[in-house]
């Protein structure tokens, strides 16, 4: 079938759209390996929040005025570079140490060119 302009052709996926096939650049607790950024995200998370969310166009204000912000960010994150995880996953992360989850979220813009 021509593909005309302005008409849509629609297609069936070909393989299972929910199964994403990237790890995460950096491992979960590798939130060490730039010592400023890790000083910067224990001494200050708020601000380490807020500069990382701006930097995905985010509100800047997001972390400190939606709680569970984190935690829907990193689901954003996920599914914007078909990284593998749950939001089980994501869960437990933002809750349990949200240091290094922060730090690994960074760590993946920079690494994605962004």
């Amino acid at each position: 079938m021509k593909n005309h302009p302005g008409h849509i052709v629609a297609t069936e996926p070909t393989e299972n759209v929910w199964k994403y096939e990237n790890e995460w650049s950096n491992g979960f607790c590798d939130c060490c390996i730039s010592p400023k950024i890790c000083c910067l995200a224990f001494f200050c998370l708020p601000c380490f929040s807020c500069y990382t969310f701006k930097r995905t166009d985010e509100f800047l204000c997001t972390p400190l005025l939606v709680p569970m912000a984190l935690n829907s960010f990193r689901g954003k994150m996920r599914t914007a570079f078909r990284i593998k995880g749950s939001i089980f996953t994501d869960c437990l992360a933002t809750t349990f140490c949200p240091i290094c989850s922060l730090v690994q979220m960074y760590n993946e813009l920079n690494n994605q060119g962004l």
